[in-house]
């Protein structure tokens, strides 16, 4: 039986893909994967909102 996946996050790992995720609302800032993991599962808000959106770009 395999793990459920969830987020974004778990997918780009358990594809044993090389991946990193920006934030590209008012400028381009490199998110960490913890601080990352931790934005998709709510734990920490997200924390540079434009419009009150969150403007992602990831790199794979």
């Amino acid at each position: 039986m395999t793990a459920q996946i969830s987020t974004l996050g778990e997918l780009l790992s358990a594809a044993g893909t090389q991946w990193r995720a920006y934030d590209i609302g008012r400028r381009i800032t490199k998110l960490d994967k913890k601080q990352f993991a931790q934005i998709e599962s709510t734990s920490t808000p997200y924390p540079y909102p434009l419009a009150g959106h969150a403007f992602l770009a990831i790199q794979f």
